[in-house]
């Protein structure tokens, strides 16, 4: 499973210095932004007292394989949320094949983290851009 985010800059306002200082407000946004979806992710996947994330072959504890799995790059304005391609992950996020054929339809993490980062994206960006725009006034 897997959120990505990226931003593109062009244009006239890009060609000069303020591309360097508007490039670095982004990609600190960005980097914030992943930040965020990696706690609410982390959150989700923590153990439940009401036995979701038991493992039965480990006596019914968790091994919290899963939440570890959970890492983030940001590179060159892009940010990427990952479960490093664990083999049960689309079967935990309800987008396997088996969930179709069983009662259990996933948890929705990386949907909801999604949505989470949606509605905190435009707060983020403009506070880092504010930012920029206030060193490119001095």
């Amino acid at each position: 499973m897997e959120i990505k985010t990226s931003i593109e800059t062009q244009g006239p306002l890009f060609k000069h210095s303020a591309n360097n200082v508007l490039r670095s407000a982004y990609q600190s946004g960005i980097q914030e932004l992943v930040e965020r979806g990696e706690d609410f992710l982390n959150k989700k996947a923590s153990f439940r007292p009401q036995g979701e994330y038991l493992s039965p072959s480990m006596g019914g504890k968790s091994t919290g394989h899963y939440r570890r799995s959970i890492s983030t790059q940001v590179k060159n304005l892009e940010g990427v949320i990952h479960d490093g391609g664990v083999v049960y992950g689309p079967w935990l996020e309800g987008k396997s094949s088996r969930n179709q054929t069983t009662r259990f339809k996933g948890y929705a993490m990386f949907r909801q983290t999604e949505q989470f980062l949606e509605k905190k994206f435009k707060e983020v960006m403009e506070k880092h851009t504010a930012k920029a725009v206030r060193r490119l006034g001095k």
